[in-house]
């Protein structure tokens, strides 16, 4: 059964550009069989929208995941919250350059502290989100306490993706000039 949805491998994708090594991942196996690498295959296939990507990145775990999806989507939010951490700490180091001045400086402050700002609020429960897909993977609970874990998982990987997705559009729009200029 997949225990949390395709939140998670989206969520690792798109964090996973941002090049940082995921320091508290999952520990890397050694090299992985055919059958592990199939199954990965299968699973990164059916459950994200960058297959090739969440396969690319969770290669490394593959034979730790002993045939469990669970196991496979607590891999994912690990490396995906490794990289929400150090996606947040580089925002919270830049800094405008010599050249921002005036207005485009205070909006680019503006913009960087938004950043900051909704990512840190993002990653305030990281390591919630994590206990509870572990719990989830340990097949303990009721069915009730399971489908709550899984529901608040859910939604915690969705806002990690949805802050990620609106700082990369916002980064990514065309320079505005301020009201009433042409």
């Amino acid at each position: 059964m997949w225990i949390v949805n395709e939140a998670t491998f989206t969520t690792t994708t798109v964090l996973a550009t941002n090049n940082l090594p995921p320091s508290s991942a999952p520990a890397l196996s050694p090299a992985s069989s055919a059958a592990a690498k199939e199954f990965l295959r299968a699973t990164c296939t059916s459950k994200s929208e960058l297959p090739e990507l969440c396969f690319d990145i969770l290669l490394p775990y593959a034979s730790s995941f002993n045939g469990s999806q669970g196991k496979v989507a607590r891999a994912s939010a690990a490396i995906a919250i490794e990289r929400h951490r150090g996606l947040l700490d580089e925002l919270r180091g830049l800094k405008p350059g010599p050249g921002d001045v005036g207005a485009e400086r205070r909006m680019l402050v503006m913009l960087l502290s938004d950043c900051v700002r909704d990512f840190d609020a993002t990653y305030m429960f990281a390591d919630e989100t994590l206990a509870r897909i572990d719990f989830l993977v340990s097949g303990r609970g009721s069915e009730e306490q399971r489908a709550s874990d899984k529901l608040r998982a859910n939604v915690w990987l969705t806002s990690a993706m949805d802050s990620g997705l609106t700082r990369k559009e916002a980064m990514a729009a065309p320079p505005r000039r301020p009201w009433g200029r042409r």
